[in-house]
This record gives C-alpha cells, structure tokens and sequence, in this order.
C-alpha cells in the first residue's frame, strides 16, 4: 500500500483545516440561512453575496502586491483584522437592527478581506508543499479531517442557533479562527517571483483551469446558499439541517479515501465524465423534490458523485501550480476567474427575478449543473494509467 508523504507542513495544514472546518458553523450553510428565515428576501441575500464577490475582484490586486512586498506568511496573518472586523459587524446587526441590511452588507465586504488573505496563500500553500505523487490521497485526506471536525459541529451549532441565535456560535467561531491562524508555517521557498500583473497570471495558468474555475463558480448563488436555504425550509429546522450537514459529509468519508487513492493511481480519468454527469442530475431533480427525507436519499446517492470529478480535479491544478514553481500566481488568478464568474452569476440571477422573469427562485437550482460539466474543461489534466509512463 502506497504510504502518503506527511512533512511537518502538511501536518499543518491538516491541523488549520480541523480548526477551520470546526469554526466554519457560521459560514453559508447557516449564517444565510438565519437571515432568510429572519425577513430578508432572496434578492437581498444574493446582493450580499454579490457585495462579496465585487469586494474579493477589488481587492485581488492589492492583496496580490501585499503577498508580493509582505510575504505570504505575514498576509496571511492579517486576515485576522477582517476576522474581527467581520465579527463586530455581525453583532452590529442584533445591536442596531435599524441598519440590519446595512450591517449585513458590511459582514460581506470585510469576509471578502478576510478570504482573500487567508485562501489565496492557503491554496498556494497546499500547492508547494503537498507531494504531486500523492495529491489525491493528501485531498481525500483533508477531505475526511474536515469530515472529522464537522461531523458532529454543525448539529451542535444548528441547536445553538435555534436555542440562542448567531451571537453565541459566532463568538466561539471567532475564537478558534484567530487561534487556527497561528498553525501554518510559510518558508522562504514560497513566494511571488514576479510583479502581480494580471495579463501575466493569465499567461502563467492553463486556460482549461481558468475556464473551470469561472464556469464553475458562475452557479454559486444555486449551489451554495440557496441550496442550503432551500434544504432549511423543507426540513423546518436549523437542528435537522445541521445534522443533514453532518450525515452528508460522514457519508462521504470512504468516497474521499477511494477517489483519492484512484487519482494517485491514475485510475480516476474513466469516471470523470461520468462522475460530472451524476452529480448534474442531481441539481437537475432538486427543485422538484418536496419530501425531506427524498433530499436526504438524493443527496446521499447522486450529491455525492461530485467528490468523484473534485478530488482530481483538483489534484491536477495542484500539481500543475508546483510544476510551474508558481503556488501564489496560481492561487491568486485562480481567484480572479472564481470571483468573477460567481458576480456574473448573482447579477444574472438577480435580472432573472427582478425582471420577473422567473417567479420561484428555487426554479433556478437546476443551473446548479453547470457547476459539475465545469470540470470538464480540466480532462486534459487528469492523467490515465494508460498514459503515464
């Protein structure tokens, strides 16, 4: 059996995403979701989702040069002045709830701050020191370290939530973010070669990942929060959603260890395609679907194919990202394609409501697919037994 390659830095990284995916209870999974059920409109909420989006395209290059002057270790750190500035935010909504909305879009724009300056170098990170012969197997296994700490959180703090409301929960996610920042170790071999020039990362990146990226996130609004909302209404519970959470990513726990080792074994190109094609028909039969418990069997059969198109798809940009001996001019434009397909998205589905267009938002959950033909665009990427020498 092949062993995976475990440096000190990848033990790290293990270890922030145990302590992230513990703290990221009040993410979109429930924080949209309270708001939602709380009075504001699904229009609102995708404006703030595009309030986010519009921030990250803003800010990409500033952050870029910071990386650039800064170091990726320093920056990363300082994601921890948005964390807080998040924080206060958010407890500004329950202090004046006169500017709730306003309080609300305020939430965004300093989350958009802290994302960029924790992910851009976290997805670098992954990509300098994580072992191209055992991508896969390290992507299943951070997969199932996030199982571990969200097995049983998102119960918890569904529970929390309905006894308490935000407050509670996102002060103990404050908590374990700001201690969780101090895990990872940077060294001098990670950095930014070159000026950020935008037309150059375009250049440094394959087209096919860029393309992905932007086609993929497009759908956020549909795969994200309003999938997460739309599986809250059904249930009629913050505590049933939570544990839905928790048996979905439990489930998925032997799915992780067997695309991971397939992909490292290059055996996973043959169910690409059809990995991508399942997981389509899932959103496709979504909005159609009434009973909870049905949810529950959907997702827990054709929800689950996307594992079977991300972890290799995934392991393919990492691997190209090292190769290139460029982890931070990947991440970086990674996020631009990202960012800006995910604005074209919520604008459109905004227009799409707005203009009456479409009458029930959850009518719009199928464009959900579009998310999983996007990795299609990566085939190239994804190596074969057959091919590999």
């Amino acid at each position: 059996m092949t062993t995976i390659v475990s440096t000190a830095q990848m033990k790290r990284y293990y270890l922030y995403n145990f302590l992230v995916s513990s703290a990221s209870i009040t993410g979109g999974h429930f924080t949209m979701v309270y708001f939602y059920l709380h009075g504001f409109s699904i229009t609102a909420i995708i404006t703030a989702v595009l309030t986010y989006g519009l921030t990250c395209l803003a800010i990409l290059k500033p952050v870029g040069i910071l990386i650039e002057r800064l170091g990726p270790q320093t920056t990363f750190r300082l994601h921890a002045v948005a964390e807080v500035a998040k924080y206060l935010a958010l407890i500004s909504i329950f202090l004046f709830p006169l500017w709730d909305y306003q309080f609300f879009l305020l939430i965004q724009f300093f989350n958009a701050f802290r994302v960029m300056m924790s992910r851009i170098p976290l997805t670098a990170y992954f990509s300098a020191y994580g072992d191209n012969l055992h991508r896969g197997s390290q992507i299943g296994l951070t997969n199932n370290v996030q199982v571990a700490a969200t097995v049983i959180v998102p119960a918890l703090a569904g529970a929390l939530i309905e006894d308490t409301g935000l407050v509670l929960i996102s002060t103990i996610s404050l908590v374990v973010n700001l201690i969780a920042i101090s895990v990872l170790k940077f060294d001098g071999s990670v950095r930014v070669r070159n000026p950020v020039r935008f037309k150059r990362l375009m250049q440094a990146v394959p087209r096919p990942f860029t393309r992905a990226f932007f086609v993929g996130h497009f759908p956020y609004p549909f795969v994200a929060d309003l999938v997460s909302i739309y599986i809250a209404v059904v249930f009629g519970s913050f505590t049933v959603l939570g544990l839905f959470i928790a048996l979905r990513t439990a489930v998925s726990v032997l799915l992780n260890y067997v695309v991971g080792r397939m992909t490292d074994a290059h055996r996973a190109r043959r169910f690409f395609f059809w990995g991508a094609l399942v997981s389509s028909t899932f959103w496709m039969f979504l909005p159609f679907i009434q009973d909870a418990w049905a949810i529950v069997l959907l997702q827990f059969t054709l929800g689950l194919a996307g594992l079977v198109t991300s972890i290799p798809f995934e392991g393919a940009y990492h691997n190209a990202a090292k190769e290139a001996d460029k982890p931070l001019e990947f991440a970086v434009w990674r996020e631009v394609a990202l960012q800006s397909g995910m604005v074209l998205g919520c604008i459109l589905f905004i227009f799409l409501l707005e203009s009456g267009l479409v009458a029930d938002w959850r009518m719009l959950l199928p464009l959900g697919a579009i998310s999983a033909f996007a990795m299609l665009f990566a085939l190239p990427y994804i190596r074969h037994v057959d091919t590999v020498k």
